[in-house]
């Protein structure tokens, strides 16, 4: 009998459009096949469940209308001894699946990670944010979008290029479909008090993102900061939301701490800047990229403590019903 492991794709969707084609190709055309490909549907008003009906995969249907409950319904409906995790807007290289599936041989891993490549844009701007993005003060100690040479233990893997042992999913209760984003790094929380996360270098995704304009990234950075606040992850990036209440704090004792904060603040991103502008050879970027990384961090704070605020009015208001009812 063969002890070959089988592994189920999963792949969230929701108005995914052409998208969804190209990722579908790609997760088709792997050197290592997919023992199923579950394409899970949020009510989507477009044409991604003809486009995927023309793959041999299965359509699921999931109401919660959330990554989380994509992700959750998937795997409870799937066959797969590892459970892969790849978004509509992902396009993995030929041997995402073989590079990931080798590095569990032998490991006490429970999940594995590879780099998610931030499609080339055109635009200036968008360039900038690709780069900032794929910094340590961009991202912070995210995967998302940082690319490392060599396998590293991490923290988090990045949920749209990821893989678990089904055995450790099934063991923490699966996604927590009330999280209407951040779902990955709750329950990498979970997880690690079963096992480590690693990363795998050679097993990368392009992500085809439609974040390459000011609004659109700030948008998307406000979303990061509110699934941060909602999922209670420990990273660096939460670190960075508590910053701002720091120095309001501060003031009391001297306002030169803040203007020393930002002066530290604008010497690093201008020393990011040009390190990008030398490396890249274009110029404009000296004064750009410090605006993509303002921008961002500002948009991830505000996120995040919108999200907070949200949350203790509704503690408040339970605690207050609760109250009338005894």
């Amino acid at each position: 009998m063969s002890d070959k492991k089988r592994i189920s794709v999963i792949i969230p969707i929701r108005n995914a459009g052409n998208k969804l084609r190209n990722c579908l190709d790609a997760v088709t055309k792997q050197s290592r096949k997919p023992d199923e490909i579950i394409v899970v549907d949020g009510d989507s008003t477009d044409d991604s469940l003809l486009i995927a009906s023309k793959y041999t995969v299965r359509i699921l249907h999931e109401g919660y209308h959330n990554r989380a409950g994509g992700c959750q319904v998937g795997l409870i409906n799937s066959i797969g001894d590892y459970i892969a995790f790849t978004d509509s807007d992902c396009i993995p290289d030929q041997k995402w699946l073989e590079n990931l599936e080798r590095n569990f041989e032998g490991d006490d891993n429970i999940g594995l990670a590879g780099a998610t490549i931030f499609k080339k844009s055109t635009s200036l701007m968008g360039e900038s944010i690709r780069l900032a993005l794929s910094s340590f003060i961009g991202s912070g100690n995210s995967v998302q979008y940082r690319v490392y040479g060599k396998k590293r233990r991490i923290r988090c893997p990045s949920g749209c290029n990821s893989i678990y042992r089904r055995s450790a999913l099934d063991a923490v209760g699966g996604f927590d479909t009330r999280l209407s984003g951040g779902e990955d790094e709750e329950i990498s929380k979970r997880l690690s008090e079963l096992g480590y996360f690693l990363y795998i270098p050679d097993a990368w995704v392009h992500h085809d993102t439609d974040m390459v304009a000011l609004k659109s990234y700030a948008m998307r950075m406000m979303n990061y900061g509110k699934w941060g606040a909602e999922s209670s992850a420990r990273s660096i990036n939460n670190v960075v939301a508590y910053v701002p209440v720091v120095l309001l704090i501060t003031i009391s004792l001297s306002i030169w701490i803040i203007v020393i904060s930002i002066a530290i603040y604008i010497l690093i991103t201008l020393a990011y800047s040009i390190y990008f502008s030398l490396s890249q050879r274009r110029v404009p970027y000296i004064w750009t990229i410090p605006i993509v990384y303002a921008l961002g961090h500002i948009g991830y704070v505000i996120g995040y403590w919108k999200q907070e605020v949200i949350q203790i009015a509704k503690d408040v208001e339970r605690k207050f019903n609760k109250k009338k009812t005894v």
